[in-house]
């Protein structure tokens, strides 16, 4: 079910992801709960939407602080609280386990999200930094540099 709210998610952006890799990644953060947690909303039976929340350890908050990784709902429930319920189920558990601040990253288009997440506390964060990102990915087997040779 969450591998598919999330299929809908990335597609609404015009990005595939595989289902597979998507249901892998929710049963492994499900499985280590020191690395975040899931909000479903459900109308009835039915899934809505779905939201993620990670967490890393921050020296300047000393402790863990969050980071919203997806925050997805259905556009046919859309402006009918479901969104509102599952951030509020999301910030009453931050503040219940003292984490030190939540984030979001968001496309500076979506006023509707940004919106919400105002509503919220979230605002821009401008402090002169800038976040530099590199993703890390596995050395294939015909690599001729492994871990620890070379």
């Amino acid at each position: 079910m969450l591998a598919e709210l999330m299929r809908e998610f990335h597609a609404e952006a015009n990005y595939t992801i595989e289902q597979e890799r998507a249901a892998e990644a929710f049963l492994s953060l499900l499985n280590r709960p020191e690395l975040g947690a899931v909000w479903i909303a459900l109308l009835g039976e039915a899934s809505v939407g779905y939201v993620v929340l990670t967490l890393r350890y921050s020296m300047d908050h000393g402790g863990p602080v969050g980071r919203i990784e997806d925050f997805y709902v259905r556009a046919t429930s859309r402006r009918r609280g479901a969104g509102s319920a599952l951030l509020s189920e999301l910030f009453e558990e931050c503040r219940r386990q003292h984490y030190g601040a939540v984030d979001v990253e968001v496309d500076g288009r979506n006023e509707t999200a940004t919106n919400l997440y105002r509503r919220f506390g979230l605002d821009e964060y401008r402090d002169g930094r800038v976040l530099l990102h590199v993703s890390i990915t596995p050395p294939s087997p015909t690599s001729p540099c492994r871990g620890g040779e070379g």
